[in-house]
């Protein structure tokens, strides 16, 4: 009778376990508007090395360690960082570009704890202005999702997210604006 109320049992949870640990996304959309040319905001994205510039994580660790490996703006270029407050570590790699509209960067972190989130930017102008459309997307169990949701780490990233966008769009104004109080 044991084996055929175990079995019962484990046919019972099975199902109503299994979308807690299947594997899906969290996905974080960010948009600013950004005054200037597409040109200017495509390759500011793209520059791996002014991603320093407007990074939201040297925000919280100004004293971060990063570097940059390959040909900067080019797909297969490298940000490596070794964060030192918050004792993070990985990299994100420029992985496409679609002429001056689309790019994406894969992430490898492997400190604090491992994951490979995504970010996409997507641009479009509009009378003399750039939306810039940042995608997050991280892969992430049912589980995770839930403890991530209880306990606002998703609600933090998306602050990050937008604290970024808003970093990204002020290097870029205040460039413009020192360029045009030099003429």
């Amino acid at each position: 009778m044991t084996k055929i109320l175990r079995t019962g049992i484990t046919l019972f949870i099975f199902p109503l376990a299994l979308p807690l640990t299947a594997q899906k996304a969290i996905t974080i959309v960010s948009e600013v508007w950004v005054e200037g040319e597409q040109q200017t905001v495509f390759n500011k994205l793209r520059s791996l090395e002014q991603f320093t510039d407007w990074s939201p994580f040297l925000v919280s660790d100004p004293e971060q360690k990063n570097w940059v490996e390959g040909v900067d703006g080019q797909i297969g270029s490298t940000f490596h960082w070794e964060g030192a407050a918050e004792k993070s570590e990985g990299f994100q790699t420029l992985a496409a570009l679609k002429g001056q509209t689309y790019l994406r960067m894969e992430c490898e972190i492997s400190k604090p704890y491992k994951s490979q989130p995504v970010f996409e930017y997507e641009l479009q102008e509009k009378d003399g202005k750039v939306q810039v459309v940042q995608t997050f997307t991280l892969k992430a169990s049912g589980f995770n999702r839930f403890m991530m949701s209880l306990f606002g780490v998703k609600r933090k990233m998306k602050a990050i997210n937008q604290l970024g966008m808003e970093r990204l769009k002020m290097a870029i104004e205040e460039k413009n604006t020192a360029l045009s109080q030099a003429w």
